[in-house]
């Protein structure tokens, strides 16, 4: 047994022999590559990879302008000298020129025996992050192939290696790899790879955690700066009030911005429904704006002015921080909380002008991190704000399933007491910063949210806009002191497609930094969403299966807009007409 003091551990206790087999890419016939692998027992076995590596130039290049995303040519930052990767032989030149080859005993021909694992390494690694293996950025890239897939290779030979010292009838003792390195080095992040990629190859493994020094942010950034060409220590997160231009990497053009153009109507002026929660006549007004538009506005909703400024002060005080001191907080690659671009951002070539800061309940591991002698403040704004709005998306939650004829005797997941008591939710923190060049810019691509409901603050600068079908793109006007409420995608699987998920986006300016903040209002975690059964009939058939909300993150997370058809089971025979909105669904303010 093996003892490295410090770091991570990876702990395997052999399996049966058959239990070691990786599944292998479909790839049978490439060059100088043998079954007889010193890393993984392969077995050709046709299962289809979905990795492609197909730069733009390729003669098998699908145009992708219809959804607004392209695909970018792959470089390698170890050498200096750029690997395009376009085909299985260019990923092999690609993973050869890592920096890990020497020091893990690997080989070309090695390589060349394992390329196949290596594909799906990368495949299954995408999946695991929640990235999208056609487009990851070039950090991601360097990651999975100059570092995650060698160390899985060397860590398979050292098994292997391990097994062939016991004879078949001994009992084999478990095998301890040790990784120890300063923190922020990635040894949390790899271990969660190799863990993964493990499983999936059938072995048993446990992982163990031994800190014994700790880096501070000051001088995490110093390794940063005395590695430069190592991109395993780069944050990737853009110092906005430093560019005084728009970089080409924010630039997009307007084939890229209109994923859901205009129709060719005449222009009209549209405006997206405001409601008055204390009026007459709230849940008709609320079916009808959930069913002609998927979004509307509230007024009258009980949040008291003092709490929406409180938040929009902390947004400012979170956003204005020195970019050196907001990336202390920067979300993991594996992570869901803390700062950093939009989630969506890996399912497209270009850059978006904004950055985020996710919280899961309470924000105090990133506030310590941020504020290290004055967290308290932050966090009692954004736990107290995120306490208003879950009452808030409960009295929500029942205006529009009674606008559906739900009754809380007809719901399950509202809890024995109807207040919806297990959901879950999430405070997402949005900062669009004034640009330079705001025409060629996007601040947040077009989208729809994964959630039940959203519930959004803005400040009193527009940038939201929503697509309204068969008029285009509308923007959100802000009005002082009220709340915008998006149907989200489980809540338009909820009533069987009757209330569409609204298709939205955030567009920036060049005079004022706009602030939003957004509630994700989701089911207890184990629930099941499915069309409910009032809104299913022998004329209307259920339109999708039963999904988690867990399940679906990780759908939406590979398929991205396409996550709702991946699970849809019958079409509709009857089309809704969402163009009959009349201005009587409108209440002046």
């Amino acid at each position: 047994m093996a003892h490295i003091t410090g770091g991570r551990f990876l702990l395997h206790r052999p399996s049966t022999p058959a239990a070691s087999t990786f599944l292998s890419h479909r790839l049978q016939h490439a060059p100088g590559v043998s079954e007889k692998s010193p890393f993984i027992p392969l077995h050709r076995l046709s299962i289809v990879c979905q990795c492609k590596w197909i730069q733009d130039d390729s003669t098998n290049h699908i145009n992708t302008a219809d959804n607004g995303r392209r695909r970018s040519k792959l470089f390698s930052f170890f050498p200096k000298s750029p690997a395009s990767v376009s085909s299985v032989q260019d990923l092999f030149e690609f993973i050869c020129s890592g920096p890990l080859l020497d020091k893990v005993g690997l080989t070309r021909e090695k390589i060349a025996e394992s390329i196949d694992v290596c594909l799906l390494c990368g495949a299954k690694l995408a999946r695991l992050f929640k990235l999208n293996e056609l487009y990851l950025n070039d950090a991601q890239k360097v990651r999975f192939y100059h570092y995650y897939t060698p160390v899985f290779l060397w860590c398979e030979d050292q098994v292997s290696q391990h097994r062939g010292l016991f004879a078949d009838a001994e009992e084999i003792p478990p095998l301890v790899i040790g990784f120890s390195a300063p923190q922020g080095c990635g040894k949390t992040t790899l271990v969660y790879a190799l863990d993964y990629l493990f499983r999936l190859s059938g072995r048993k493994i446990a992982t163990l955690s031994n800190y014994n020094f700790y880096l501070t942010a000051e001088d995490q950034a110093k390794l940063r700066e005395a590695n430069p060409e190592n991109r395993l220590h780069e944050k990737h997160l853009d110092d906005f009030h430093a560019l005084k231009e728009l970089p080409e990497s924010f630039e997009w053009t307007p084939l890229d911005q209109d994923r859901y153009p205009s129709t060719d109507q005449a222009p009209r002026v549209e405006f997206v429904p405001l409601i008055d929660l204390d009026g007459p006549n709230v849940e008709n007004l609320v079916g009808n704006a959930c069913k002609k538009w998927g979004v509307f506005q509230v007024i009258n909703h009980g949040i008291a002015t003092r709490k929406l400024d409180d938040i929009e002060s902390a947004c400012r005080r979170l956003f204005s921080l020195p970019q050196s001191q907001k990336v202390r907080a920067a979300r993991s690659l594996d992570g869901v909380t803390g700062y950093g671009p939009a989630r969506i951002s890996s399912f497209f070539q270009k850059k978006m002008w904004s950055e985020g800061f996710t919280i899961l309940g309470s924000p105090l591991e990133h506030a310590r991190l941020l504020w290290p002698d004055d967290y308290t403040e932050f966090c009692e704004i954004t736990e107290q704000y995120q306490e208003e709005m879950k009452r808030l998306a409960r009295k929500l939650m029942w205006l529009m399933l009674g606008s559906l004829g739900i009754t809380k005797e007809d719901f399950e997941w509202a809890g024995p007491t109807r207040d919806f008591q297990d959901a879950c939710a999430a405070l997402q923190l949005n900062s669009y910063p004034k640009c330079p060049d705001p025409d060629r810019a996007m601040g947040l691509a077009s989208h729809t949210d994964s959630t039940v409901l959203t519930i959004l603050y803005q400040n009193t600068t527009k940038g939201l806009q929503v697509l309204r079908e068969g008029f285009g793109w509308v923007t959100v006007q802000p009005v002082s002191g009220a709340l915008i409420v998006n149907v989200g995608d489980l809540f338009h699987i909820l009533s069987n497609g009757s209330y569409p998920s609204v298709v939205h986006r955030g567009m920036v300016n060049r005079a004022r930094h706009r602030f939003s903040v957004a509630y994700l209002y989701g089911p207890p975690r184990e629930a099941l969403v499915l069309p409910h059964r009032k809104m299913v009939d022998h004329n209307r058939p259920p339109m999708y299966r039963a999904v988690s909300w867990k399940e679906y993150l990780g759908i939406k997370a590979i398929h991205f807009d396409k996550a709702l058809s991946t699970i849809k089971i019958c079409t509709p025979s009857v089309v809704i007409n969402a163009n009959d909105y009349s201005e009587n669904d409108r209440v002046e303010s």
